[in-house]
């Protein structure tokens, strides 16, 4: 009966050890696997921090640790969506700006709350030519700084101009919601203004653009045809208009 009983024992006592040192080597495996995975996420974070967003990411499972690594997946998928939808955005703007800068019109682009930011060549070109007969008028008028100035410098000009011609504008963009056509006499030169609003495919305001055409030498000759009509009507038939080539 003892040798029963020690047997016994012995056979409990190597159940026990035997179910002892499998727990181990599980939790040995388990803690392997964790800390593989904890790494690869690691790996992953690290990769995505420095911009590289075409890491694998293995997801086997429905632990905590694989949940995480398919969030991690989906944040890295849509990161690259929106860097691909933004890059595209950023080339379709590079052509905008090239065409612009291509054209002859002077053209200038402002946010909607009427601050500038972007001026093609021409415009940069024509201010800058410009700029000492502008600054007569407007003191603060800088060429160079065109570019973060606001359109509202031209509104004191616009509302003279249009309170002479009778068209009511009371600046550029002042209440503007469709194209607006204006001339525009600035010190000693008169300029034909478009005004336009922006906007995206829902409609919403992006801002406006400006273009500018020096109507200068136009107007000057007119003066001089409206001056030599009137004196024909007064019998003064010596007057003549100057051409230039």
């Amino acid at each position: 009966l003892a040798a029963d009983r020690r047997h016994t024992t012995w056979l409990l006592l190597s159940i026990i050890v035997a179910c002892l040192l499998g727990a181990t080597g599980l939790t040995v495996l388990v803690s392997r696997r964790t800390s593989a995975q904890m790494a690869h996420a690691n790996a992953t974070l690290q990769a995505i921090a420095a911009g590289r967003l075409d890491s694998a990411i293995h997801v086997d499972g429905s632990d905590e640790i694989n949940l995480m690594l398919r969030d991690l997946a989906s944040m890295q998928r849509q990161l690259r969506e929106r860097l691909a939808a933004e890059r595209a955005v950023a080339a379709g703007n590079a052509r905008v700006k090239q065409g612009l800068d291509s054209s002859a019109s002077a053209v200038l682009l402002a946010g909607p709350d009427g601050e500038i930011v972007f001026a093609n060549r021409a415009a940069l070109a024509l201010f800058g030519a410009r700029e000492v007969a502008l600054r007569e008028v407007l003191p603060r008028f800088e060429a160079a700084r065109l570019v973060g100035s606001r359109l509202d410098q031209f509104d004191a000009a616009v509302a003279a101009s249009s309170a002479a011609t009778g068209s009511g504008a009371r600046g550029l963009v002042v209440d503007l919601v469709e194209p607006r056509s204006l001339r525009v006499v600035i010190g000693r030169h008169t300029f034909s203004v478009l005004a336009y609003p922006v906007a995206d495919e829902q409609g919403q305001r992006l801002g406006y653009g400006v273009e500018w055409t020096d109507l200068t030498q136009e107007a000057a000759v007119e003066r001089e045809l409206e001056a030599v009509i009137g004196a024909a009507g007064r019998g003064q038939l010596e007057g003549r208009v100057p051409l230039e080539d």
